[in-house]
C-alpha cells in the first residue's frame, strides 16, 4: 500500500532525471510531498552535477537523454557512487536500452506512463535493506556504549533494542521482562520511565513503546 510505503519515502533523498519537462514535472509532483529531498535534472550532465555535491539514496533516470544519457549515467553512478540506487524509467520501444541496463546493474526499472503505486514499491524495495543496515549499525554502536556502563538496568535497556521492530516499537510488559531477565519489578519500571522521561521512549498504551524516531540516525 503507498500508505506504508510513504513512511521509507520519507527518509529518501531522490534525484530525477528527465529532459521532457512534462514527465520531469509528473515525477516532482509525485515525489516532492512524499521523500526528504529531491532535486531534478533535466539531462544526465546535470544529474552528474548534482550527485558530485549531495547525498543522495535513489537516481531516477529517463534513458534517452542529451549529453549524457541514462546508461552512461547508470555506468557513472555504479563505479563512483556505489551506495546509491539507480531506477531506470523506459518506454516499451527501448527494449534493447534495458537489456544494457540490467547488464550495467540497475536496481530496477519502471515503464512509461508511470504509477506512482509502482514506483514507490520499488523505491522501497531497494532502500529498505540499506535504512535497515544504518539503524542496525547505529544501535550496535549504541549497545556498546551501554554495556560499558553495566547494571541490570542496562541490561534492560538492551533487551528493549534488540527486541525493537521494524517500525521502531517494542512490545512487551513489566512482568514479561522481570521474569525474562530475572530483574525486580521496580527496576524495570522505573528504567521505562527513566527512558520514556528522556525522551528516548514515547508509551503507546501498556506494553506499547515507540523509540524516538532520530535515535538512531
Amino acid at each position: 500500500m503507498v500508505i506504508l510505503n510513504t513512511k521509507v519515502i520519507g527518509q529518501m533523498r531522490i534525484l530525477c532525471v528527465e529532459d521532457e519537462p512534462q514527465a520531469l514535472a509528473q515525477l516532482k509532483l509525485s515525489l516532492e510531498s512524499f521523500c526528504k529531498e529531491l532535486y531534478c535534472a533535466k539531462d544526465g550532465k546535470e544529474a552528474i552535477e548534482i550527485i558530485d555535491k549531495k547525498e543522495l539514496d535513489v537516481v531516477i533516470t529517463d534513458i534517452m537523454m542529451p549529453h549524457v544519457n541514462g546508461l552512461e549515467l547508470l555506468k557513472i553512478i555504479k563505479k563512483k557512487y556505489k551506495d546509491i540506487k539507480v531506477i531506470i524509467v523506459t518506454a516499451h520501444s527501448e527494449s534493447n536500452y534495458l537489456l544494457k541496463a540490467i547488464e550495467l546493474k540497475a536496481d530496477g526499472y519502471i515503464l512509461k506512463p508511470l504509477n506512482l503505486q509502482e514506483l514507490f514499491s520499488l523505491i522501497v524495495k531497494n532502500v529498505s535493506p540499506k535504512i535497515f543496515e544504518n539503524e542496525l549499525s547505529s544501535k550496535n554502536s549504541l549497545l556498546k556504549v551501554l554495556r560499558a556502563v553495566g547494571g541490570k538496568r542496562v541490561q534492560i535497556i538492551e533487551y528493549i533494542f534488540n527486541n525493537i521492530d521494524e517500525n521502531s516499537e517494542f512490545i512487551g510488559t513489566y512482568d514479561e521482562i522481570t521474569k525474562k531477565l530475572n530483574s525486580s519489578k521496580p527496576t524495570v519500571v522505573n528504567t521505562f520511565k527513566a527512558l520514556i522521561e528522556d525522551g528516548i521512549l514515547t508509551r503507546i498504551k501498556n506494553g506499547h513503546y515507540k523509540l524516538k524516531s532520530n535515535l538512531l540516525q
